[in-house]
């Protein structure tokens, strides 16, 4: 998986397993030591000629064209991949290309809200910035995380966050966030420890429903299921 993204410059993200893939095949990544024990892992690069060369790299699965994609068009481009691979002569580079882009493709999109992976924790450049005042608050490439900072780019608390407007452009943001997950669950912000004193990072968390409420739930469900038959 790779992310492009505009951070204080240009910078695009690979994982260790797709550099691993790369060196099996060509040697311009030869003078580069990768750990291989943690494949997920995701390797910065902000050189013009890097970030050119992993861009052309089709068969590296771009986070950002899927992470918001529908079964209908993923399946679709799943179709198109396979369609050009079977043309291919299985021994040639290119076919290997396709078809480790065909075995990605399921699992980055299985993944891509994942917590198991560690995306990194920028402002995402093509996600929703929304400015208040000195505030700027803004989705990151790290799924269901929103991160705030001031427009001076100084160090803030989650105590200075009370402005109305502030928590309305919040509540956008998570009404954004359960559209493109396309469920009915409930979610609330929490925050996280930042490491960064310039960010405040909020996540997502899916509301804990009390027992008596999942215990109704559960009975209506019988009720119907009894109905039915």
């Amino acid at each position: 998986m790779k992310i492009y993204n505009k951070e204080d410059k240009e910078k695009i993200y690979v994982q260790v397993k797709d550099l691993l893939f790369i060196k099996s095949f060509s040697n311009v990544l030869d003078e580069m030591h990768i750990k291989e024990e943690d494949l997920e892992k995701f390797i910065e690069f902000s050189k013009k000629e890097e970030i050119d060369f992993f861009q052309k790299q089709d068969f590296i699965v771009d986070y950002k064209k899927y992470r918001y994609l529908s079964k209908k068009d993923f399946f679709k481009k799943q179709k198109e991949i396979l369609n050009k691979m079977l043309q291919l002569d299985e021994k040639s580079d290119e076919y290997r290309k396709y078809n480790y882009q065909l075995v990605s493709l399921p699992k980055v999109y299985l993944k891509r809200y994942s917590e198991n992976i560690p995306y990194p924790l920028v402002p995402d450049s093509d996600g929703k910035k929304i400015k208040i005042g000195n505030y700027i608050i803004q989705e990151s490439i790290y799924p269901n995380r929103i991160m705030i900072s001031k427009s001076n780019k100084t160090a803030i608390t989650s105590e200075e966050l009370t402005d109305q407007q502030v928590k309305e452009a919040l509540q956008e943001l998570k009404e954004k966030w359960m559209r493109h997950k396309n469920i009915e669950k409930q979610y609330e912000y929490v925050e996280l420890n930042s490491k960064m004193p310039q960010y405040v990072v909020l996540k997502l968390k899916e509301k804990e429903i009390k027992k008596e409420i999942k215990e109704r739930k559960i009975k209506k469900l019988l009720k119907r299921i009894k109905k039915i038959k």
